[in-house]
């Protein structure tokens, strides 16, 4: 296996906020069902770029606003599709 291959990961997240914005706690899952259900979170798609030998590289967030989640992290990479089929189906067993 090739460890100095850049590889991208994605974890769901909430991040817990306090009255001003600001993140106070990030729950992670791998999948969107398994997250917390935590009334003053904000539900965000995580992106990872890293490899075995030189670890971290970049991390990227997408935000889920008002059940949508963003086309694109904030680094301008596109969110893959899989991501947004997921959430619409998760959002449907709620609702």
């Amino acid at each position: 296996m090739d460890d100095t291959r850049t590889r991208v990961s994605y974890e769901w997240g909430i991040e817990e906020v306090d009255e001003y914005g600001d993140v106070q706690n990030h729950n992670f899952a791998d999948k969107v069902e398994e997250l917390p259900n935590t009334p003053d979170g904000r539900m965000v798609l995580v992106a990872t770029w890293g490899c075995e030998s030189e670890g971290v590289e970049d991390r990227a967030w997408a935000y889920v606003m008002e059940g949508v989640l963003e086309g694109a992290f904030n680094n301008g990479y596109s969110v893959p599709k899989r991501f947004h089929a997921e959430l619409e189906r998760h959002l449907k067993k709620l609702f």
